[in-house]
């Protein structure tokens, strides 16, 4: 069959383009030019850089394949940089990578594989199975690389088209397989951050992409109580304690952030608990007829990339758009902004953005009134 590997330049996306190929498919490498010309942008990235773009040319080439480079800095600076930068504003916690797959990588790529009737084939951990109902998401065989988190926006029509190569194996593995094949970039570092946020921080990216510069408001205790000030609620998410410059007799934490005012209200460990949350822009990588049951479903729900999915019961809102989740046992720092993505075992089944939580059957409203859209 005839593939596009999306190559970034690192060894995950190498080695799929290689096993591919091994594989007697015909492959084409592609790489999209993400970094904006533009005042505010940064001077170098951690990936999707010029050099990475290098990178992904010189695989091509020790693979023989065709490579080519298409031109997505316009949409990466709408869809993802601007959207970024006014979830910050807003007092949201933005997940800039779900954005990236959704509107770049399995969005516009896609859309230009699918034109040459070809596939999409990614180095992303996580694995395609053919279910009952059609193909499923599901988590990679290593599982300190899951990247399933990031996916369920694609949506359910895009995992027809699409192959993650890498997701059975183990990191280690996908560096041998890198050695063997004589790729240039078998030992070149992972990429962990935010490939567009300099290593200043968010923060003052976000001031310099929107020239807002500081929007400085107030701390506030549980009581109501003024405890000091903060640069920004840009600069701020549900659950920080670091940072603040607060002086108190124990440790305080950033409970929630209210856009309109400027207030962050900041109290201890014990106020960041909540026993469930509610979400909308949900997107289900499930058939209809499986969705109907959902809500009788034992599941687990990840609430951010580094957390462990907890056991819960989820019930999904009106048509389908939005859901609420209940847990098994209290969860700490649930953030709105980030993204709250239901699995049942290995199997993602779709997630949608955190709007608030719950607590004692009430659902505490959230402090904002914008949100970020990724369906």
């Amino acid at each position: 069959m005839k593939v596009v590997a999306a190559l970034s330049g690192g060894v995950d996306s190498s080695v799929a383009a290689g096993l591919l190929l091994e594989a007697g498919h015909e492959v084409l490498g592609m790489t999209l030019k993400l970094a904006p010309d533009r005042d505010g942008a940064p001077a170098s990235q951690r990936c999707c850089s010029v050099d990475d773009a290098m990178d992904a040319r010189a695989v091509c080439a020790r693979l023989g394949i065709p490579f080519y480079v298409l031109n997505a800095q316009d949409l990466f600076a709408e869809k993802v940089i601007d959207t970024f930068a006014s979830a910050y504003r807003a007092g949201l916690t933005p997940v800039p990578c779900l954005a990236c797959n959704v509107d770049l990588k399995f969005g516009h790529l896609l859309q230009r594989a699918r034109a040459m009737d070809a596939r999409l084939a990614t180095g992303h951990y996580a694995r395609i199975v053919r279910g009952a109902h059609g193909p499923e998401l599901h988590t990679p065989v290593d599982a300190e690389k899951d990247q399933t988190y990031f996916l369920y926006g694609i949506g359910l029509n895009a995992l027809e088209y699409v192959d993650f190569p890498v997701g059975g194996m183990s990191k280690r593995e996908v560096r041998e397989h890198a050695s063997r094949l004589g790729l240039p970039v078998f030992d070149k570092p992972d990429s962990q951050e935010i490939c567009f946020v300099p290593d200043d921080g968010h923060a003052r990216f976000v001031e310099r992409w929107d020239g807002l510069g500081e929007r400085p408001g107030r701390f506030v205790g549980t009581e109501g109580q003024v405890l000091g000030q903060h640069r920004g609620v840009h600069t701020l998410t549900v659950g920080q304690r670091k940072g603040l410059g607060i002086a108190a007799g124990s440790r305080l934490y950033v409970l929630s952030v209210d856009a309109s005012s400027g207030d962050a209200v900041v109290g201890g460990p014990e106020h960041l608990e909540a026993t469930g949350l509610v979400a909308d822009d949900a997107v289900w990588l499930m058939a209809p007829a499986e969705r109907q049951e959902l809500g009788n479903w034992d599941v687990q729900v990840r609430i951010r990339a580094r957390h462990t999915p907890a056991a819960a019961r989820v019930e999904v809102l009106g048509d389908g758009t939005g859901f609420r989740v209940r847990f098994r046992e209290p969860q700490r720092s649930i953030a709105p902004g980030q993204s709250a993505v239901v699995y049942r075992g290995t199997r993602c089944l779709g997630g949608g953005i955190i709007r608030g939580r719950l607590e004692s059957g009430t659902s505490v409203a959230p402090q904002v009134e914008t949100h970020q859209t990724v369906t």
